[in-house]
């Protein structure tokens, strides 16, 4: 027996004592046949392709690949037996029924790890080779980079040693292994489907409640609201819980006015499923919202927190005037002069935290975050309530086909599911082997769709609007000239038109619309739209400031908002 250190240098790495191992065998016992055992708990499917590949070229006669591997490793990993069995056979050249790979069902974790290559008879009235009893999985981790320790124990070490292997190997199989595959189908379904996503949480908004100042009600004052469930609102200050008047002064919300959000509101409700960890989204679509957040986010952190500090100096020239006219009217508990001016400085601490925090910063923009975590880490319960939750919430189609009843079902449950709920509910929860990336192609496409149309969905209702306007002129123009009787009244007509067409320009001008907008060379331009030209692929503006017209070719905006432009 040799106990090894294994994977300390590539000569001691597992991987290589097993090759070596296997080589000596093949020069021991050209002509016998082995069948080589495998007992895992993590298991990695390339990783025994590897090895059986060199057990071919190796052994003259192989004559049987036996792997047991843990069930929460196999649904985890969604391992498609059949898959691997026939890899396997093409690569050895045996038939099916000397492949398996069997899942092991523990009351916990089906721990073992162990490797042998064993005569298929007996030679010398024992059986001969090798059996390595280790820590490493049979995982490229557990082969060649962490330390694991291992004892190799040979016929010759042991002559009833690898006899008592086989025992054992076949003893777990047939008491732990699971033959009927099917039973596990909704969780290698759930665990195949979770594999597709990411999940994103999000965070509470503790951070919002530090912008918004508060100041606590008169008795006076708390005993006339409960008799006269009064909801007056005392100009910006309004009482949204017992006791306590509140103002937003920052109102992070009108910095969306002017701005649009990376990620448009709903978006996650429309491309997400709700989840135990937070909103699971498929990944392709979490690559478009990673992209709009690296985009957006640094640029909207410098130009949020200026905003923020302008309407906090703001606030604090009229504060100490509200609190006092608050006090003389009676609203507020009467406060003494150092209170007041603790209770602004206590407020000013709590803006310029957020302000100097760009994680919080960033939630401002945007509260949801996206969640690191690996199907291979996640925990089986969790699986298990996934897969439970979605067969609720997403059951299995209907059979349709038996009667209209199971027809009217049906549509009325597809009609009710939106987005990538949809999707979910019409997969076949029999194939996982079907569930791949192509399933949310459409809902990429479309979500591509709506970040775009969240950045420049405004100009292209502008361009919409100017398009429908010159149609609807040149209508009036053609009726204008069909229904002329004489130069009199043609001339009449002529003047009419030239009203109607100082109407129109005033008309126009009413409608010009105010923007803001981000180029790509991250600069804000403020103006007034003026009139789209399709040729040029851009527009004329009138700028903010100086009220000179310029020109702006589309390719060169980021972003373009229609709001009215905060001052």
């Amino acid at each position: 027996m040799s106990l090894f250190f294994f994977n300390q240098s590539k000569n001691t790495s597992l991987s290589m004592t097993l090759k070596e191992l296997i080589e000596k065998i093949s020069k021991d016992y050209p002509d016998d046949k082995w069948i080589f055992y495998a007992m895992t708990c993590y298991f990695k499917p390339d990783i025994a392709k590897n090895v059986t590949t060199f057990l071919r070229q190796t052994l003259k006669n192989l004559s049987g690949v036996h792997i047991l591997i843990d069930r929460e490793e196999w649904i985890r990993n969604f391992i498609d037996i059949d898959m691997f069995v026939k890899d396997i056979c093409e690569r050895t050249g045996l038939p099916k029924d000397k492949i398996s790979l069997t899942p092991i069902k523990a009351s916990t974790l089906f721990h073992a790890k162990s490797y042998a290559l064993i005569s298929e008879e007996k030679i010398n009235d024992i059986h001969q080779g090798f059996a390595i009893i280790t820590s490493g999985n049979f995982t490229q981790s557990g082969f060649s980079r962490n330390l694991e320790i291992g004892q190799i124990t040979t016929a010759k070490d042991s002559p009833y040693f690898l006899e008592e292997f086989i025992k054992i190997f076949r003893e777990a199989k047939t008491n732990h292994g699971i033959t009927n595959l099917s039973e596990d189908k909704e969780l290698l379904f759930a665990s195949k489907l979770l594999s597709l996503g990411v999940f994103y949480h999000q965070w509470d908004q503790s951070h919002q409640t530090d912008l918004m100042f508060r100041l606590t009600l008169s008795e006076t004052e708390i005993q006339r609201r409960k008799k006269m469930a009064d909801r007056t609102e005392y100009n910006n200050w309004s009482v949204k819980q017992s006791g306590i008047l509140s103002d937003d002064p920052i109102n992070i919300k009108s910095f969306f006015e002017d701005y649009p959000k990376p990620i448009p509101d709903g978006f996650l409700g429309f491309f997400s499923i709700e989840t135990l960890l937070g909103k699971w989204v498929p990944l392709n679509i979490s690559n478009l919202i990673e992209k709009e957040l690296e985009i957006f986010v640094n640029f909207y952190c410098k130009i949020l927190k200026n905003f923020i500090e302008e309407k906090l100096q703001n606030h604090l020239r009229i504060i100490e005037h509200e609190i006092r006219r608050l006090q003389e009217l009676n609203i507020i508990k009467s406060l003494k002069e150092n209170e007041v001016q603790e209770k602004i400085r206590e407020w000013e601490k709590k803006v310029k935290r957020v302000t100097e925090n760009s994680n919080l910063l960033r939630l401002l923009i945007w509260d949801y975050e996206k969640v690191n975590i690996s199907i291979s880490n996640l925990d089986m319960t969790f699986i298990t309530v996934f897969a439970d939750k979605i067969q609720s919430f997403y059951p299995k189609q209907l059979d349709y086909l038996d009667n209209n009843e199971n027809l009217d079902k049906r549509n009325k449950q597809s009609k009710a599911r939106k987005g990538v709920g949809n999707i979910i509910s019409e997969l076949n929860w029999e194939e996982s082997e079907t569930i791949n990336d192509e399933l949310f192609q459409e809902k990429i496409d479309l979500a591509q769709k709506k970040l775009n149309k969240n950045k420049l969905g405004d100009l292209e209702t502008l361009i919409k609007q100017q398009k429908s306007e010159k149609n609807t002129s040149k209508k009036t123009k053609t009726n204008q000239i069909v229904f002329l009787e004489n130069p009199e009244s043609e001339s009449e007509s002529e003047k009419n038109a030239e009203k109607d067409a100082e109407k129109d320009a005033e008309k126009d001008a009413e409608k010009s619309q105010n923007f803001v907008a981000i180029l790509n060379s991250n600069t804000i331009v403020k103006g007034t739209f003026v009139k789209w030209e399709q040729e040029e692929k851009g527009f004329y503006y009138i700028e903010q400031e100086g009220g000179v017209e310029y020109f702006l070719k589309k390719d060169e905006l980021r972003t373009f908002k229609c709001k009215k432009i905060s001052k």
